[in-house]
C-alpha cells in the first residue's frame, strides 16, 4: 500500500494538545488504510516511533513506559503514554471561555462554524447539554437581525433546525446576489447598446456614415460628404476641422452646404471710410515767399530726388502736398486713391 502516505512528524510547537489529537487520528487512519492494524504489536510500535518524528522519538526515550505485560507491549499502551504527556490537565473554565468568545468566520458559512464549535466543545464538559450550547452559541453569533429574529421566534428551536435555517438563508442570499449581478450586467449591456445606436444616428445625420454603407456593411471605402474624399469609417480628415465659409465644425469649406457662407457676407459688407479734417493749406515758394515764413517752423524734407519745405505741426494727422508741387518734381510720384476724406 505505497499509495497511502504516512502522517507527517508531530509538531510540538503551538497547541500541542490539538496537534497530538490530529496526529493520532491520522496515524489510526493510515494503519487502517494500509492494513497495518493487523500487524504484530511490535511492528505497529515501530511504525508509530518512525512516523512521530525526531522530537517525538526523543520524548519516547525520556519516558519510563510501563506496560501491563512487559513481554508483550501494545501500541495502545504507548499511545496512552504519549497522550498523557501531550494533553496536560485542562482548565474547563478557560475552555468554555474560548468556546463562547469564538467568532463566526467571514467565509465558510454555518457548516464551518459548527465544526469549529464542536471541536472546542469537546473540552468544555457540556456533556448532555452540548447541542443546546452549540445552538445558543450559533444564535448569539449571528449578526443578521432578520435571521436572528426568525430563530428566536421559534419556541421549539433545536441545533439541527438552527443549522438548517442558516443554510437556507446563505443559499438564498447567494442566489439573490447572482440574480442581481446578472440583472446589472444586462442593464449595462442595454445602456451600451443605446449609446452606440445614438452615436450611430448622429454620425449618419452628420454625413460620416453614408446610406449605402448601411446596405453594404462589407464595403471598405465610401465617399464622405464632409471632406470630399473616399476613406474607411471613422477616418475622416475633416473631423475636428473648422469651415472657413461658415465657421462650422467637422467639414471642409469645399463641402460646405451653408446657404449664406461667412465669406459672402464679408464680401458684401461695405468698407468703412476714414475721415480727416484739414484746417489750413499753405503753399510756400522757396525763393519769393521766404520773408513771410519767419513766424512759422519749417524744415526741408527730401522726397525722392526733390527737396520740399514742409511746415511743422505737432498736432497734424497728415501731411498734404499741392498737386502743383507734385507735378514740378523731377522724379515721377505714383498717386494712389485713398478712402480717407
Amino acid at each position: 500500500m505505497e499509495q497511502f502516505k504516512p502522517p507527517n512528524a508531530l509538531i510540538f510547537s503551538g497547541n500541542l494538545s490539538e496537534n497530538w489529537r490530529r496526529w493520532e487520528q491520522k496515524l489510526q487512519l493510515y494503519l487502517t488504510a494500509t492494513g497495518a492494524c493487523k500487524y504484530p504489536e511490535a511492528q505497529k510500535i515501530a511504525i508509530l516511533l518512525h512516523t512521530i518524528g525526531e522530537e517525538g522519538l526523543e520524548l519516547y526515550n525520556t519516558m519510563n513506559v510501563v506496560y501491563e505485560t512487559p513481554e508483550a507491549p501494545t501500541m495502545n499502551e504507548l499511545l496512552a503514554q504519549f497522550r498523557k504527556r501531550c494533553n496536560p490537565r485542562k482548565n474547563c473554565v478557560f475552555e468554555r471561555y474560548q468556546f463562547w468568545t469564538h467568532p463566526m468566520p467571514d467565509t465558510g458559512g454555518i457548516d464551518k462554524f459548527q465544526t469549529e464549535l464542536k471541536s472546542k466543545a469537546k473540552d468544555c464538559e457540556f456533556k448532555d447539554t452540548e447541542d443546546l450550547m452549540l445552538r445558543d452559541k450559533i444564535v448569539f453569533s449571528i449578526t443578521n437581525p432578520a435571521l436572528k429574529e426568525k430563530l428566536l421566534a421559534d419556541p421549539d428551536l433545536t441545533l439541527e433546525k438552527t443549522v438548517s435555517i442558516c443554510r437556507i438563508k446563505e443559499t438564498t442570499k447567494a442566489q439573490v446576489e447572482a440574480m442581481g449581478a446578472s440583472a446589472a450586467e444586462r442593464q449595462m449591456q442595454a445602456l451600451s447598446q443605446r449609446k452606440a445606436s445614438k452615436q450611430y444616428a448622429q454620425d449618419r445625420k452628420s454625413g460620416h456614415i453614408k446610406q449605402s454603407m448601411q446596405k453594404s456593411p462589407d464595403t471598405q471605402l465610401y465617399s464622405c460628404k464632409q471632406c470630399g474624399q473616399r476613406h474607411k469609417p471613422k477616418q475622416c480628415s475633416a473631423y475636428g476641422a473648422t469651415c472657413h465659409k461658415c465657421n462650422g465644425k467637422n467639414h471642409f469649406a469645399k463641402c460646405c452646404r451653408t446657404k449664406n457662407p461667412l465669406w459672402k457676407m464679408n464680401k458684401e459688407k461695405p468698407k468703412e471710410i476714414d475721415s480727416l479734417f484739414i484746417g489750413v493749406l499753405q503753399a510756400a515758394d522757396l525763393c519769393t515767399q521766404a520773408q513771410k515764413l519767419d513766424d512759422a517752423w519749417y524744415t526741408d524734407i527730401t522726397i525722392g530726388e526733390n527737396t520740399v519745405k514742409f511746415k511743422l505741426d505737432t498736432g497734424a494727422e497728415a501731411n498734404v502736398l499741392p498737386i502743383a508741387t507734385v507735378n514740378t518734381m523731377s522724379t515721377p510720384v505714383k498717386i494712389e486713391p485713398t478712402t480717407t476724406v
